[in-house]
């Protein structure tokens, strides 16, 4: 599984985005919350869910 923390950059669905928080569950599974830094996505907000 990848390691993911505050502040890492992704790109998702072709927009920049930057990891404001993160949710674990208790099944394995993580909640990316983040914030759009494209000039597309600017401001806002965008949650991931990954397993």
């Amino acid at each position: 599984m990848t390691e993911y923390a505050p502040g890492m950059r992704l790109i998702i669905r072709d927009e920049e985005w930057m990891i404001k928080e993160i949710d674990t569950y208790e099944i394995g599974a993580q909640a990316l919350n983040c914030i759009g830094i494209s000039p597309l996505a600017k401001e806002k907000n965008y949650t991931a869910y990954i397993r």
